[in-house]
C-alpha cells in the first residue's frame, strides 16, 4: 500500500518531530519553504522515491539537527541552495534523481560529518568545490552522470 496525495502542512509545525520517513511512495507538492521554522529537533528527512517538486528550500540550513537529508528520486529542480552548508550535523546527503543543476555550493565544504553524499544522474556543473576532498569523515561520494569538471 502507498501513500498518495500531499503531506499536511500541521506535520511541519510538530516542534518535538525528529523523523520523517515517507520514502517510497506516490507523495507529491513542494517541501514546504517554512518546514525548518518549527522543526528545530529534525533529524531524519527521507522523503526519496516520490513525486514532490519545486526547489529545495533556500533556508534548509535552518534544519540545523539534521543528520539525513534524503531527497533522492522525485521531481526537485533548480539549484542546491547554499544554506545546505549550515547544516553542520549532516552525516547523509541523497539528492540524486532529480532535475537540480548549477554547481555544488562551496559551502558543502563545511559539512564536516558528511560520511555520504549522492548527487548522481542530474545536472550539475562547474568544478566540484575542492573543500569536499577535506571531509575527513567522508566514505562515500557519487556524482556521476552530471556535468562537472
Amino acid at each position: 500500500m502507498s501513500l498518495v496525495g500531499q503531506l499536511p502542512s500541521s506535520i511541519f509545525n510538530i516542534s518535538s518531530l525528529k523523523e520523517i520517513r515517507v520514502y517510497n511512495n506516490s507523495i507529491s507538492g513542494y517541501i514546504p519553504s517554512d518546514m525548518c521554522d518549527h522543526l528545530h529537533h529534525l533529524q531524519v528527512f527521507e522523503i526519496s522515491t516520490n513525486k514532490f517538486f519545486g526547489h529545495i528550500p533556500s533556508n534548509i540550513g535552518e534544519c540545523k539537527n539534521l543528520q539525513t537529508l534524503s531527497l533522492s528520486l522525485n521531481q526537485l529542480n533548480g539549484f542546491i541552495p547554499s544554506s545546505i552548508g549550515n547544516l553542520t550535523n549532516l552525516e547523509v546527503l541523497y539528492l540524486d534523481g532529480n532535475s537540480l543543476h548549477g554547481e555544488i555550493p562551496w559551502e558543502m565544504g563545511n559539512l564536516r560529518k558528511m560520511e555520504i553524499f549522492v548527487a548522481k544522474g542530474m545536472r550539475l556543473s562547474g568544478r566540484i568545490p575542492p573543500s569536499i576532498f577535506n571531509i575527513s569523515s567522508l566514505k562515500r561520494i557519487n556524482l556521476h552522470d552530471n556535468f562537472l569538471s
